[in-house]
């Protein structure tokens, strides 16, 4: 009897497993299965010459308004001045460094007096001796000496080539900054001009909405004198019509703000933008742009602007390499000198120069 009870129990655990088995099968995790054709075939594909492709901004927006403010904002827009400033600095700084490549030329004219101590060598030398026939060196020499200086660096580790080219490389870079403003300050431009339309509509629309719920306000007074309503239905009208009213304050108050933003970006004080709010829905844009999305990034102004900083800097730290290398500078003059102006023009007897003055020297 006891072995019939242990045969039964040892069956009931075994069904008991044999259950939990089939529940952890049945309960296993689905596997996800993804589509083949998750990317259409039918995707337009860019081709290398499909960033020309993309239209000016003239050839973009056909609103003859929104071109007049745009041409306005590029003529007189404050940023932009700054930057062509900025340039104009830049390139001053390019013909600056080419300068420094040549010799450089100066004409000196000096005056001048001196006299030297009687028991010194060049004293004792002047006693006796004739400055011109029959006149001796007088104890204080007059000096008159104009002369023509010239100094030249020569560049033998090509240091100076060097600050040159990071001068054309910002040169370059505020070219490309130049075209970064342009094109942000057109966007900036068709965003207020756009955003101001919208809420000139958007006021129409409240204007409207006002207008009718004052009708509301009528209808539920009178129904209320009639007993046909209550109070409170007025009050909700009231209420309604007190929340439209300060919306379209706001909306007078967004067109004032969005107004002074599109003046700042036209360079010009606070004057009412001539517009018509009903072209609004007649804006016709390009329903797609195609490019690629690499010789995209290759043409924008501010990735080329950071391009052209980048290569500067390295021809910063190359002129700085070779500033620790030995330097040559070259050193000549040539003039006139007499103790007295009336013997300058006795040549070749009043000619001084120096010929060649070299200096070597390394930081």
């Amino acid at each position: 009897m006891m072995m019939k009870k242990r045969n039964n129990k040892c069956l009931a655990y075994g069904l008991m497993t044999l259950i939990s088995l089939l529940g952890v099968v049945a309960c296993k995790t689905p596997q996800a299965t993804l589509p083949n054709d998750t990317v259409k075939a039918s995707m337009p594909v860019a081709t290398a010459d499909t960033v020309t492709a993309i239209p000016l901004w003239r050839d973009f927006f056909k609103d003859p308004t929104l071109c007049a403010l745009i041409d306005t904002a590029l003529a007189n827009n404050q940023d932009l001045k700054i930057t062509l400033q900025e340039m104009a600095i830049a390139k001053s700084n390019i013909l600056a460094k080419r300068g420094q490549m040549l010799p450089s030329v100066t004409a000196n004219v000096s005056a001048g007096a001196s006299k030297a101590g009687r028991y010194t060598a060049e004293g004792a030398g002047n006693v006796g001796t004739e400055i011109t026939p029959g006149h001796n060196v007088p104890n204080v020499v007059p000096d008159f000496a104009p002369n023509l200086h010239l100094d030249w660096s020569v560049d033998l580790w090509n240091q100076l080539n060097s600050t040159k080219r990071a001068a054309v490389e910002r040169y370059l870079a505020s070219e490309e900054g130049q075209r970064t403003i342009k094109s942000q300050l057109v966007a900036d431009v068709a965003e207020n001009y756009y955003a101001l339309l919208a809420l000139d509509n958007k006021l129409d629309i409240m204007q409207q909405y006002i207008a009718l719920q004052k009708k509301a306000v009528q209808i539920a007074r009178v129904q209320k004198e009639a007993d046909a309503d209550t109070q409170l239905a007025v009050e909700k009208f009231e209420s309604e019509l007190a929340k439209a009213s300060a919306e379209e304050y706001q909306l007078r108050q967004a067109i004032t703000e969005t107004e002074n933003n599109l003046n700042l970006l036209l360079g010009r004080y606070p004057t009412p933008i001539t517009r018509n709010k009903n072209v609004l829905m007649e804006q016709s844009l390009p329903n797609t742009l195609q490019a690629i999305p690499a010789s995209l990034l290759l043409h924008r102004p501010d990735i080329v602007a950071a391009e052209h900083q980048l290569r500067a800097a390295k021809w910063d730290v190359e002129a700085a390499r070779k500033a620790f290398l030995p330097s040559l500078n070259i050193s000549a003059s040539l003039g006139l000198d007499a103790f007295n102006p009336k013997y300058l023009l006795q040549l070749p007897k009043s000619l001084a120069f120096s010929v060649w003055g070299v200096d070597g020297s390394a930081d």
